[in-house]
């Protein structure tokens, strides 16, 4: 095999060198579950700050800046110039939100349709806006230390203590309120269902011990208790239940999304209340199926919903959205497999069309075992495509070989097989006997 036969192979392993679509693009996961993160859809293209997620995920609360850049705003966002503007998924639109006053404060309700809002310039105005209708319902709340917000679907309104008062604010402008034994502090909200909403409180003189103050939802009163055995691990494990299932993690210009892997295992109780046990180490996983996939160069907060059906992101000045939809393992593991495949196999021919170029301006004489890498690499884009290629045919010269098409020139190992190309350029995957 001469010259012109290498350079006719040349021209062939070019044709079949086209860009590869990968199967598995998006693709995550662990060993139990797998998710697909969608292409991004923009929001805004204007650069944006105070993003805030409603908690059930409908609508995604942000303001779009007239003046400055984000990274030059977060020192002090008050600094911040711009409209308001509330993004429905459903209808896959924006609307400005219109306020009789400039706000200081927005927050979305876990209701899907109202946000609470602060203004104070000219004066200072407190209350719920309805998405739907722009109506605007104003409450009363010099009084009250504010204790939640109303980010859980179980309650949907928020949540102060005035003195020995507790005072719930409701979307609809009504008030409730419950009346508080002064020798106990409530401190936060840690789980509620239609009946009863459950509260940490500790006792007025600041000791350590935990009570469990429980409101009956029907009267508003409340009644005093000791945390069962096991019972604040429940709740600890309910509250992990509620935080997003994934996370971003930065790796060079690059983000990338994952499943957020922490886990805790049930501890020893003291007093009825449980310490929270350090998280055991994770077995390496033996899937296909990428841990992480890229998100993208992003600037500022990345927001998951609690859903955990998309993310909300910035990536050169524009806010984005990407769905994320779970996939079967079994498919995902298929789809990763392909992917890896075909993955090898392009490195495969590309090793492989590098030893043929190489061979044409050498009188078809290919590299011995010792050294190829450096003699290949002026025929190679990316050295990295000769990181893990196993160079089997050791040099020589190819015109003499007498079966190219069934000759190993090279593989690249994969798992339960190997990607090998052949010394005519072609390559196909060979499966472990």
């Amino acid at each position: 095999m001469g010259a012109k036969p290498m350079k006719s192979i040349v021209a062939s392993v070019l044709t079949v060198l086209a860009a590869a679509i990968s199967l598995g693009q998006g693709l995550f996961g662990n060993d139990t579950q797998a998710f697909v993160l969608m292409p991004a859809q923009t929001i805004a293209s204007a650069n944006t700050l105070n993003i805030d997620v409603a908690p059930f995920g409908r609508h995604i609360l942000y303001q779009q800046l007239t003046v400055g850049t984000p990274e030059s705003l977060f020192a002090n966002p008050k600094d911040a110039t711009g409209k308001w503007f509330v993004y429905d998924r459903i209808a896959k639109a924006s609307k400005q939100i219109n306020l009789p006053q400039k706000p200081s404060l927005l927050s979305l309700l876990a209701d899907d349709q109202s946000i609470y809002f602060e203004t104070h310039d000219p004066e200072p105005v407190k209350g719920f806006l309805n998405l739907s209708n722009g109506l605007i319902t104003t409450i009363n709340t010099k009084d009250a230390e504010m204790i939640y917000w109303g980010a859980s679907e179980y309650a949907k309104c928020l949540i102060g203590i005035a003195g020995n008062t507790l005072v719930a604010f409701f979307p609809n402008g009504t008030v409730k309120t419950a009346t508080l034994d002064p020798k106990i502090q409530i401190k936060w909200l840690m789980a509620g269902d239609a009946n009863s909403l459950i509260f940490m409180a500790r006792p007025a003189d600041k000791s350590r011990i935990q009570i469990k103050a429980t409101l009956n939802r029907a009267n508003f009163t409340i009644t005093y208790g000791e945390f069962k055995e096991g019972e604040m691990d429940n709740f600890r494990s309910m509250s992990d239940q509620k935080r997003p299932l994934f996370q971003a993690s930065p790796s060079g210009e690059m983000d990338y999304v994952s499943i957020f892997e922490e886990k805790h295992v049930p501890s020893a109780t003291i007093s009825g209340i449980g310490a929270t046990a350090k998280p055991q180490k994770k077995e390496e996983s033996k899937s296909v199926v990428p841990t992480s996939t890229r998100l993208g160069p992003v600037g500022g907060e990345v927001r998951f919903s609690l859903r955990n059906d998309f993310v909300v992101y910035q990536d050169a000045g524009a806010l984005l959205i990407r769905e994320i939809k779970p996939i079967d393992r079994l498919l995902a593991e298929k789809l990763s497999f392909d992917d890896l495949k075909k993955k090898l196999l392009n490195k495969a021919k590309q090793c492989g069309l590098g030893f043929i170029i190489y061979g044409s301006d050498n009188d078809d004489i290919l590299p011995g075992a010792e050294g190829w890498e450096n003699k290949l690499m002026p025929y190679m884009k990316d050295r990295n495509m000769m990181r893990d290629f196993n160079y089997s045919f050791r040099g020589g010269d190819v015109s003499k070989v007498v079966d190219p098409a069934n000759t190993e020139l090279g593989f690249v190992v994969g798992p339960g097989g190997r990607a090998v190309v052949y010394v005519d350029g072609h390559a196909k995957w060979v499966s472990n006997p």
